[in-house]
């Protein structure tokens, strides 16, 4: 079994799921998992995104590594004995680090797969949230968000 420990803010959180992906695609015949357990020490970058945000597109799916498969992969105890200075693969089993430090996974391994990484993290569908053309919220409501129009054409 492989494992991707999944850890900070929504950027990391995309780059990690994305080597998440290319793992299964460079292993079909692993097992590869997903070490979520930094989450439910640490509430940094407002948690766990992925899911929230990306989790709606079709195709998006992540499998949860459970506590005892990440103690077989690793003979650690989650998220309570893991080593700080682990940033890659320890017996060839769990991938953990963050993709902006030297010696990670560069970012032109997961570019061998351009259209995947783009299809995963373009909306499908037009969120609550956001403001159209003319001011009013995507629910339709017609009520109109003082300035927010401006704010967009800033963006």
């Amino acid at each position: 079994m492989l494992v991707v420990r999944i850890t900070s803010g929504l950027g990391n959180q995309m780059f990690q799921y994305c080597f998440y992906l290319l793992l299964k695609r460079l292993y079909p015949e692993a097992t590869v998992k997903a070490d979520l357990t930094w989450f439910y020490a640490h509430n940094d970058h407002h948690g766990y995104e992925l899911q929230r945000i990306f989790g709606h597109n079709p195709g998006f799916s992540i499998e949860e590594a459970g506590y005892a498969e990440l103690f077989r992969a690793t003979g650690l105890i989650p998220n309570l004995l893991m080593p700080g200075s682990m940033t890659s693969f320890k017996n060839g089993r769990e991938y953990k680090g963050r993709f902006s430090e030297k010696g990670a996974v560069r970012f032109e391994d997961l570019r061998r797969y351009p259209n995947r990484v783009i299809r995963e993290f373009t909306m499908k569908k037009r969120l609550p949230f956001l403001i159209d053309e003319n001011g009013a919220d995507a629910l339709g409501t017609g009520m109109s968000l003082p300035g927010a129009y401006d704010a967009y054409q800033l963006v």
